[in-house]
């Protein structure tokens, strides 16, 4: 089996496994997730106004909206993640927009415009919480395929705090990586 297909496989299989959560485990262990993340970018802040970079959840992943309302009311700004052009790209958002309301709808510059608010520069960036499918040991992640976060991470010129959030049910023993997959340094795990 060629790597695309145990890929293939692997999402199906975790992403299975995420969705047998309760609604009340799935609320539990996101609020813990939220948690976890909020000491890991006080640590991190040292005082500092941060733009935290956040992701809207989808198809059961942790969900972290609870974080953003921590990070506006301690004072540090939250983007949110646009597709222009099949780039991912950031905008600042207080979570209303509408690219915050359909994560993956892709959008004209324009468009992004109208809504009031401008890309971000990537060096701009202090936080990135990254959504995933699965992780091992190693901190590679496995996400949906598009691999949207891969190229954003390692198009980056300088090291934000990068911390993926994910369930224990999809920690795998291992991920079969290719050299455009970018481990990451931290995952939170509920």
């Amino acid at each position: 089996m060629d790597i695309a297909a145990v890929k293939r496989q692997l999402r199906q299989d975790v992403i299975a496994r995420r969705q047998l959560l309760t609604a009340e485990e799935h609320a539990s262990r996101s609020l813990d997730a939220c948690k976890k993340l909020a000491n890991l970018i006080h640590e991190h802040s040292e005082g500092k106004d941060l733009i935290v970079a956040l992701y809207s959840p989808i198809k059961s992943e942790p969900d972290i909206l609870p974080l953003a309302t921590w990070a506006q009311n301690n004072g540090l700004r939250t983007a949110y993640p646009v597709i222009i052009d099949g780039e991912m790209r950031f905008c600042i958002s207080e979570g209303s927009d509408e690219f915050v309301k359909h994560p993956t709808r892709s959008y004209t510059l324009e468009e992004i415009k109208s809504q009031g608010t401008d890309i971000l520069d990537p060096k701009d960036i202090d936080v990135v919480v990254v959504p995933l499918v699965a992780f091992d040991c190693q901190g590679y992640r496995l996400g949906y395929g598009g691999g949207y976060y891969d190229r954003f991470l390692a198009g980056l010129s300088h090291r934000p705090l990068v911390v993926g959030v994910a369930f224990k049910e999809q920690c795998v023993s291992s991920l079969p990586h290719e050299p455009h997959d970018v481990a990451l340094p931290h995952i939170v795990v509920v």
